[in-house]
């Protein structure tokens, strides 16, 4: 046995072993937990494996050490594919999961979600806390009065959501035709017609906000992104010609909401719909909370109006930019730089892949799809292009703290991933751009987004252990809200990093330990692989830096990170509804 070797030789395995592997030989038994926690040279040895700074441990003594070692530990998080807790929800109330239509990525608040059941007309919105699930509101149309509903996306703004569903009107001759939005449903194809409704989270609101796509007859929307109130965008595809398909931008010409209820040609009356509510046996879920009064529903239809303005466009016989050739239709849009960059995602690649400037698009229909790629120093002797994704922190020093007098620095780290031209192999590393603007008195706010405007990067950093997706999924990629994790997700298993970003950005040496350096001459980081046994589509981190939410094909999956777990599977029935 192990413990049976001469006391040298066990010294000696405990000394090569890496930190992860020690600290849990150590637990293993008790004659073990002596040699690694006793011997000073031991525990002193492995703290220079692990990062973090070194010029005070002489003074400590050799418990201090070792509850310094198992903290760090803990902060690298070694042995999280052993301990992770992963919680999922399978069963809601017997409906399943729509993993398409869900939404998780709310733009100020991690904490929320909006989901979709397969089969039901209603979207949910939740609060995601602590490894909990709790209903908000119920996002109910008043359109379901006249027909089925199938919800197709959702989408947040910052004071709102999105559903776009497609609409299938009921054959019932007792409906009131004269009014705009049943004739046009009366009108639509045997496929039913594709509508968006807008619900509003101000209390105030008085209805539901629909918007109609008459000219998209034959085309199914694959993506939707919604900047606050005033602008969303969908990528539209069509139903039989996959190679014909376009991105368009809607700016919002928003109704007067506070005008008299009689005018029937823009709203559905509030005693047609509280009628059609009891009919339902819903009323108390008839619509959106205003409030967390249940009893308070929005149940007005608001025909809405906008004006569009065509991204992009790809046929059997043009398209609207180069770039866009080979690339297939955009399968996820994100609002970027408070809405003047609209970023273009397509199938199997985990970074966006093009970039559109919005602000002159009222002046250009069409405006230059850029491509997202940036040559970049990966070695001495070696540059690569890479797919950049915009910055998940950022430090902000003025005054006495910026390197150059009178001005303020600005540096921010991202995401960045490289593939070989001949060699074909990938990478993918965290990168740094900065900026010393000239100020007199800065009054500069924190903007994230605003990184992914520069062209001069610095690999800083290597995500050790990355692989490249081979699926069409592509990958997905996730930074806690400090930037202390990354997490990416292929298929079945979601890989975590610990940083310490601002050790990373400043490019502090003596942080992390020389057998942390790889012969490109990067720091690179340990990865923890996390089973999840589930294939994953959905990934953000929650409001902490422990807590992971994952859509799956198996249900909604929370993770648990911290070494407190007990690396265990928990699957739950919950009711929300």
């Amino acid at each position: 046995m192990f413990t049976d070797l001469p006391v040298e030789l066990v010294q000696l395995i405990l000394r090569s072993c890496d930190t992860a592997t020690y600290l849990q030989l150590a637990q293993s038994c008790r004659s073990l937990k002596d040699l690694a926690t006793n011997n000073r040279k031991l525990v002193l040895h492995q703290l220079l494996q692990t990062p973090g700074r070194t010029d005070a441990l002489d003074i400590l003594s050799t418990q201090e050490l070792v509850q310094l070692l198992k903290k760090r530990s803990h902060q690298e998080l070694f042995g999280t594919e052993h301990f992770t807790d992963r919680k999922l929800i399978t069963d809601f109330q017997g409906k399943k999961l729509n993993v398409q239509a869900s939404s998780l990525e709310a733009p100020i608040l991690r904490n929320r979600a909006l989901l979709v059941f397969q089969g039901d007309e209603t979207v949910y919105f939740v609060d995601i806390r602590a490894g909990t699930v709790s209903l908000r509101r119920r996002l109910e149309s008043p359109a379901k009065r006249f027909g089925s509903i199938e919800v197709l996306h959702t989408a947040f703004n910052s004071s709102g959501a999105y559903v776009l569903h497609r609409f299938q009107p009921f054959l019932d001759t007792k409906l009131d035709t004269t009014h705009p939005f049943v004739k046009q449903a009366m009108q639509s194809y045997p496929q039913g017609s594709i509508f968006l409704a807008y619900y509003s989270f101000d209390p105030t609101a008085k209805g539901v906000r629909l918007y109609s796509f008459a000219d998209e007859n034959g085309y199914d929307p694959i993506a939707i992104a919604a900047h606050r109130d005033e602008k969303f965008a969908i990528s539209w595809q069509h139903r039989q010609h996959a190679q014909d398909h376009h991105v368009i931008m809607y700016l919002v010409d928003e109704p007067d909401e506070n005008e008299d209820d009689d005018d029937d040609d823009d709203e559905v009356e509030d005693e047609e719909m509280e009628d059609a509510s009891d009919e339902g046996g819903r009323k108390e879920n008839g619509g959106l909370e205003a409030s967390d009064d249940p009893q308070k529903t929005v149940l007005s239809i608001i025909s809405s109006s906008y004006d569009s303005y065509s991204l992009t466009e790809i046929t059997d016989t043009r398209n609207s930019d180069v770039a866009l050739i080979g690339k297939g239709p955009t399968t996820k849009l994100t609002f970027n730089d408070r809405g003047l960059q609209l970023l273009h995602h397509y199938r199997a690649q985990p970074l966006f892949s093009s970039f559109q400037k919005l602000h002159s698009v009222t002046a250009t229909p069409e405006p230059r799809v850029h491509d997202n790629t940036c040559v970049v120093e990966y070695s001495p002797s070696l540059m690569l292009q890479f797919a950049i994704g915009i910055p998940f922190f950022a430090t902000h020093r003025n005054g006495g703290d910026s390197t150059v007098p009178g001005t303020c620095h600005w540096q921010y780290l991202s995401v960045g991933i490289a593939t070989h031209r001949v060699e074909h192999w990938t990478v993918a590393c965290l990168l740094k751009s900065q900026a010393h603007p000239s100020v007199f008195r800065c009054s500069h706010v924190m903007n994230l987004d605003r990184g992914r405007r520069f062209d001069d990067w610095t690999v800083v950093a290597q995500l050790g252990g990355y692989q490249e997706s081979n699926t069409t999924q592509g990958a997905l990629i996730a930074a806690s809200p400090l930037g202390t994790r990354i997490a990416i997700a292929s298929w079945k298993t979601v890989t975590v990093w610990a940083l310490e970003p601002t050790m990373i950005v400043d490019e502090k040496l003596g942080y992390y330990p020389e057998s942390w350096i790889n012969s490109a001459g990067l720091t690179e980081l340990r990865p923890a692989a996390i089973q999840l046994n589930a294939v994953c589509s959905q990934l953000k981190f929650a409001e902490n830096e422990h807590e992971l939410v994952a859509v799956t094909d198996r249900g909604l999956m929370l993770l648990d990170i911290r070494p407190s777990g007990r690396g265990v599977e928990v699957v739950e029935r919950l009711d929300i509804f």
